[in-house]
Formats: C-alpha cells, structure tokens, sequence
C-alpha cells in the first residue's frame, strides 16, 4: 500500500512545514 505511505508522507510534510 504505497498509497497510504504517500498520504501519510504528504500530510507529515505539510504539517512540518
């Protein structure tokens, strides 16, 4: 499930940023 990963990275990201 790459896809969950990818959700998971992108909001981590958006939240650090």
């Amino acid at each position: 499930m790459e896809f969950l990963i990818m959700q998971s990275l992108y909001r981590f990201a958006n939240c650090s940023w």
